[in-house]
C-alpha cells in the first residue's frame, strides 16, 4: 500500500494523483489519498476514480507505516510491493532535481500519459466558462485593434505568472533566478517573432496568482505591443476561479510557464509546445518548425535545467 499525504494546492494534488496511479498501474500497489484531497480533485475533473480514500483503509486501524523520504525508485523493488504500508513524507520537494533526477519521475510516468489526461478531464462547466471567456477576450481585442480582426487565424498562448509567493517559496529557499517582467515580455516577444504572418496573429491570454502587480509592472509595458489580456482573475482561494484559470490555459495552443506544480500542469493540459524558464531565462532557444528545441517531454517540470545555488 502506498500513501502520500499532500502538502499544497491543486497542482501538488494533481502531482500526487498522477503518480499513484502511474505507482498502481506499473507495479499494482494498492494507492491512497486523503478523502478530501480527492474531493477536492474531483470537483474539477471528471475521472477521479484510480485512488482510494484512505479512510477506506484505516477505518480507526493504527498501521505500521514506513516513511519514505528516499527516492521512489525504490518502490520497483518486491520487498515493498506486498504486506507493507508505505507513507512519502510531506516535505518531499516538487522540483526537477528531486523530482525529475534523483526520482526518474517522468521515466515512471512514460507510459501512463493519456490514462492522465483521461483522469485530468475538466468538468463541463469548466470548459465552457473558459470558452466563453477567451472568445469574449478576443472580441474585445478585434474590436481595438483592426489587424486582428482581419486575421485568418488567431493561436493563442496562455502565461502563468507565479509572483505571490515565487520568491518566497521558490526562489530563496532554492537559489533559483527570480522570473523577472523583463523575462516574460522577452518569452512573448519570442513567440511573435516565431508564429506572426500576414495572416495568423498571436493573442496572449496572461494568468497569475498577483493581478495587482502584473497590472503595474507588466501590463503597461506589453498592451500597446501585443495582443494581450489580463484574463484570470487570480483569487486562489476561490475553487472556481482556480479551475477557470487552469481551464483557460488548457485551451491555448502554447503556453509560457513559471515555476511551480500548478504552472506545469497548465502545460500539461494544454498539449501544445511549452515555453518554460529555460526557454526565455537564457535569452537563446533553438526552434525545429514551430517547436522549442527541448523541454517538451511531457513529465518534466517547469525548473527543468535551470541554474541552482548548489548550497542552497
Amino acid at each position: 500500500c502506498c500513501l502520500f499525504q499532500v502538502q499544497g494546492r491543486l497542482g501538488n494534488k494533481m502531482w500526487t494523483y498522477a503518480t499513484l496511479m502511474a505507482l498502481k498501474y506499473k507495479y499494482g500497489y494498492r494507492v491512497f489519498m486523503e478523502e478530501s484531497d480527492l474531493e477536492h480533485l474531483s470537483y474539477f475533473f471528471k475521472n477521479i476514480d484510480q485512488v482510494e480514500p484512505i479512510e477506506k483503509l484505516c477505518n480507526g486501524t493504527n498501521y505500521p507505516w514506513h516513511i519514505f523520504t528516499t527516492s521512489m525508485k525504490i518502490l520497483q523493488t518486491d520487498k515493498w510491493k506486498y504486506g507493507q504500508f508505505l507513507q512519502f513524507h510531506t516535505t518531499l520537494r516538487l522540483l526537477a532535481p528531486n523530482i525529475n533526477g534523483i526520482n526518474g519521475w517522468h521515466l515512471l510516468m512514460h507510459d501512463y500519459e493519456q490514462d492522465v489526461r483521461k483522469a485530468f478531464t475538466f468538468r463541463d462547466h469548466f470548459v465552457n466558462g473558459a470558452k466563453k471567456r477567451i472568445a469574449r477576450f478576443t472580441t474585445k481585442l478585434k474590436d481595438k485593434h483592426k489587424v486582428l480582426k482581419k486575421a485568418k487565424e488567431i493561436v493563442y498562448v496562455g502565461i502563468h505568472i507565479r509572483l505571490r509567493d515565487a520568491t518566497r517559496d521558490i526562489v530563496v529557499p532554492f537559489g533559483l533566478p527570480d522570473l523577472t517582467s523583463s523575462k516574460y515580455i522577452s518569452a512573448m516577444s519570442m513567440l511573435v517573432d516565431k508564429l506572426e504572418t500576414k495572416r495568423q496573429k498571436v493573442v496572449f491570454l496572461i494568468m497569475t496568482d498577483d493581478p495587482f502587480m502584473v497590472q503595474k509592472t507588466i501590463m503597461p509595458r506589453v498592451r500597446n505591443k501585443f495582443y494581450v489580456k489580463q484574463a484570470g482573475s487570480g483569487n486562489v482561494n476561490n475553487r472556481i476561479s482556480v479551475g477557470l484559470d487552469l481551464a483557460m490555459m488548457s485551451q491555448c495552443n502554447y503556453t509560457i510557464l513559471s515555476y511551480g506544480t500548478y504552472s506545469f500542469w497548465s502545460g500539461f493540459l494544454s498539449g501544445g509546445p511549452k515555453i518554460l524558464p529555460a526557454h526565455y531565462y537564457y535569452g537563446h532557444t533553438s526552434w525545429i518548425n514551430e517547436v522549442p528545441e527541448g523541454n517538451q517531454e511531457p513529465f518534466m517540470l517547469t525548473d527543468s535545467n535551470m541554474p541552482y545555488d548548489s548550497e542552497k
